[in-house]
C-alpha cells in the first residue's frame, strides 16, 4: 500500500479538476423507512407520512446506509428529495432532524421513532407547499446538519444517516393535515426517498490527490454503471486493481487489450483508485456517482 500514501501527500499542484461529486444515497430495504401514527409503527406501506390527524401526530424515519462521506469533509449542498403520493391541498410545516450518531439502530415496529435517539443540534425547518399526487418536493439545505452529523470522531465512509420528519404543531385538534410521500415498499424506484448529498472538488482534491499519468485514461469519468480504461500497449497482460480511498481493493483483473471495461454496478459512489500491479507511478482516479 506504499503508493497509496505516496499520492496522499503529493502536491497540490498535480491535482486534476473536477466540479465535485454527487452521492445519490437511496433507501435500500423496506425497514429502512417508517411511520409513525400516535404510538404505532408501521415499517411495511406504499406510502410514509408526516403531519396532524385529528390531533395525533405522524412522523416519519429515513436511514440512509452507507454514506460514503470522509470524516471532516465539507458538505457544500444537501436535498432531500421525496415524490407525493396523493394531492395535498393544505401547507405543512415539519422539521427535519438528524440523528447524532455514525451508525444509529435501525427502525422497530415495538419502539417509538424518537425514543433513546439524540439529534444534532440544527434542526432544518421545510414548509411544504400544496402540490398534486407524483410531484417531485425537494428540501431546504441540510448541509448544516450534516456537517454536524460527519464531525463525530467515530464518523467514517461506511456510516449511516438517520432523518426524522416531524410536523410543527399546528394547535387544532379537529384538523387533518397529513403530507403522504411514497416509501420504499412501492414498486417504482424513481419514486423512493432520496437524499442526495455534493461535496465540492476543493474538498476531494485538498484530501484524496492523485498523481494522474498520461498514460491512462479513464471516460465518462464521474461514471455511473461502467468506465472504459484506456492505456498504454505496454500495460497489456499486467494484473490492475481498483481500491478505494481507505485501501481497500474492489475490483480486480488483468488487462488483455488497450481498452478496458469495468464494472460499476456492484460499486458505491465514491473516490476510487485505479492502479497497475508493478507500475509504481502509474495510478488514476475514478469517480464512481
Amino acid at each position: 500500500m506504499k503508493w497509496i500514501i505516496a499520492f496522499l501527500i503529493i502536491s497540490l499542484s498535480t491535482l486534476t479538476h473536477a466540479q465535485g461529486i454527487l452521492h445519490k444515497l437511496e433507501i435500500k430495504a423496506s425497514e429502512e423507512d417508517a411511520e409513525q401514527k400516535g404510538e404505532f409503527v408501521n415499517l411495511v406501506d406504499f406510502k410514509l407520512g408526516v403531519g396532524w390527524n385529528l390531533g395525533e401526530g405522524r412522523l416519519s424515519g429515513l436511514y440512509f446506509r452507507d454514506a460514503f462521506i470522509t470524516s471532516g469533509a465539507e458538505i457544500q449542498s444537501a436535498y432531500l428529495h421525496l415524490t407525493t403520493q396523493n394531492d395535498f391541498s393544505e401547507s405543512l410545516a415539519i422539521r427535519i432532524r438528524v440523528e447524532d450518531s455514525a451508525y444509529p439502530s435501525l427502525y422497530d415496529d415495538s419502539t417509538a421513532l424518537l425514543n433513546n435517539r439524540a439529534f444534532v443540534p440544527i434542526e432544518v425547518r421545510w414548509n411544504i407547499p400544496n402540490t398534486s399526487k407524483g410531484k417531485k418536493i425537494i428540501s431546504p439545505n441540510l448541509a448544516s446538519a450534516l456537517n454536524q452529523l460527519i464531525l463525530r470522531p467515530d464518523w467514517e465512509p461506511s456510516s449511516n444517516i438517520n432523518l426524522i420528519l416531524e410536523a410543527e404543531p399546528i394547535g387544532n385538534d379537529t384538523q387533518r393535515v397529513v403530507y403522504n410521500f411514497y416509501s420504499y415498499d412501492q414498486n417504482d424506484p424513481e419514486r423512493r426517498p432520496q437524499l442526495r448529498v455534493f461535496i465540492d472538488s476543493a474538498f476531494i482534491n485538498s484530501v484524496y490527490p492523485v498523481n494522474v499519468t498520461n498514460s491512462i485514461n479513464a471516460y465518462p469519468n464521474p461514471a455511473q454503471d461502467h468506465v472504459n480504461v484506456v492505456l498504454s500497449k505496454e500495460f497489456i497482460g499486467k494484473e490492475y486493481h481498483v481500491f478505494d480511498i481507505m485501501g481497500k481493493p474492489v475490483l480486480s483483473g488483468k488487462i488483455r487489450s488497450k481498452k478496458t471495461k469495468l464494472d460499476l454496478h456492484e460499486v458505491n459512489a465514491g473516490i476510487y483508485f485505479f492502479k497497475i500491479s508493478g507500475a509504481q507511478e502509474t495510478a488514476t482516479r475514478i469517480i464512481k456517482q
